[in-house]
């Protein structure tokens, strides 16, 4: 019999890797306790469904085929406790929250044959803003053209809020939310609520990069006028296009990009998103000005750009370098096959 499964469908950047991580570095002790944790796709509807191409299919199904996969997975639960001593199951996967409009046919059913409960960590907007807009408006550019000023990436973010109030609205008690801030550790909350001591790490996973790899990355990044996803820039630099700000030095281009001086006109612009999103949270998501707005001292930023630039400069200089090497070696092969020809 399935006492219960466990949707952690969000949000993004509330301790989420860590979670993910912890669970799957837990099973024994989760296997003790009676629960397995199923990770982030959905294998039991189909294979199709591994991996993030995969989910983006699962999460574009019309909602007849939802229904039926909630079906498939319910079943497919109940088979597993019927053969071990396994009750409890957790599936953990952030994207579900943004896409809670798709996915609520897939929610509602799943409800009707198995205890369902959905659990949703929401971070303060005052330390959730810089932390997502570096992930998806610079490491992973997750919009079109250039990289964006951090008050245009915040006005384009913020409207995650706007989810939280769906879920509450749509499954009501079987919403548990929870805060997160600076103090909180994840993995001991997330202990918690399913009752298991999962071990814990001081260390979180996918923590911002500092000042100066984010610059970096901006300028790589805005040379695409596609997305870009963060292993681009693991692996070469573009050719130069300027930064917003350009023409006002490293500490101009800084504040367009990284200042949170705009944050004050976000959460205003914001409000109505922001009040809904407090009330079904049950605590202010705009958080308090205590949390930082401002960049980091600039000498520290600029020693840092500069650091990474002598590794990039003398990297390329060594790979361009080798490419000469190389291109001459075909051209001197292509000369002697030439010649011969003749």
């Amino acid at each position: 019999m399935v006492d219960e499964v466990i949707f952690h469908v969000g949000m993004g950047k509330p301790g989420t890797t860590t979670i993910q991580k912890a669970l799957g570095a837990a099973t024994e002790t989760l296997t003790a306790a009676g629960i397995s944790y199923q990770g982030m796709w959905q294998p039991l509807v189909s294979s199709d469904y591994v991996g993030w191409v995969g989910f983006q299919k699962f999460r574009l199904l019309p909602a007849e085929d939802l229904v039926r996969a909630a079906d498939t997975v319910a079943q497919g639960l109940t088979d597993i406790a019927r053969a071990s001593s396994t009750t409890r199951f957790i599936f953990s996967n952030e994207q579900y929250f943004e896409n809670v409009d798709r996915m609520a046919p897939f929610f509602d059913r799943l409800a009707q044959s198995v205890p369902l409960k959905i659990l949703i960590w929401v971070r303060p907007v005052q330390s959730w803003l810089p932390s997502a807009c570096a992930q998806w408006g610079i490491v992973h550019k997750t919009n079109r053209g250039d990289v964006q000023p951090f008050a245009d990436q915040a006005d384009r973010l913020i409207g995650q809020y706007a989810h939280l109030p769906k879920w509450l609205r749509l499954f009501g008690d079987k919403v548990t939310v929870r805060r997160f801030d600076d103090r909180t550790d994840p993995v001991a909350d997330l202990s918690r609520l399913i009752g298991v001591d999962l071990p814990s790490s001081a260390a979180r996973h996918q923590t911002r990069p500092d000042p100066s790899e984010l610059l970096l990355r901006a300028a790589f990044n805005t040379q695409f006028a596609e997305m870009v996803l963060p292993d681009a820039f693991n692996a070469a630099m573009g050719r130069h296009r300027a930064l917003p700000g350009a023409g006002q030095g490293l500490s101009g281009r800084a504040d367009a990009i990284l200042g949170r001086d705009a944050m004050e006109g976000v959460i205003a612009r914001n409000a109505a998103l922001l009040a809904a999103a407090t009330e079904a949270a049950g605590f202010d998501v705009t958080g308090d000005a205590t949390a930082s707005t401002h960049l980091a001292d600039r000498e520290a930023i600029i020693d840092g750009v500069l650091g990474r630039a002598i590794e990039v400069i003398a990297g390329q200089a060594r790979d361009i370098e080798d490419l000469r090497r190389r291109i001459a070696l075909l051209e001197g092969r292509a000369a002697d096959g030439a010649a011969t020809s003749a």
